[in-house]
């Protein structure tokens, strides 16, 4: 995956997100066991300054913004992981 971002996804929710950046026009779908470094940084180039990219990145940025940005979803991690441990200790 290569997406104008700087999250890196959960190994095994990669090919959901990757789907979601494709689909958002923010980024493209790279095999890495078969890319080569030139053909890499040419995506990597592309995807940073070219097409549709950097808009369907500004849009998912804002998305970001506006639902509350990285404090909110610090917020709701740590409420969705304290109510997940008092469930666990509950059960």
């Amino acid at each position: 995956m290569v997406a104008v971002s700087d999250a890196r996804p959960i190994r095994d929710d990669q090919p959901v997100v990757v789907g979601q950046a494709v689909e958002a026009s923010a980024g493209l779908r790279v095999r890495f066991g078969r890319v080569r470094e030139a053909e890499l940084r040419a995506l990597l180039m592309s995807v940073l300054s070219e097409g549709p990219y950097p808009e369907g990145a500004g849009r998912v940025q804002e998305s970001f913004r506006v639902a509350g940005g990285t404090e909110t979803a610090a917020r709701r991690l740590v409420a969705l992981a304290t109510s997940s441990a008092q469930a666990s200790a509950t059960a």
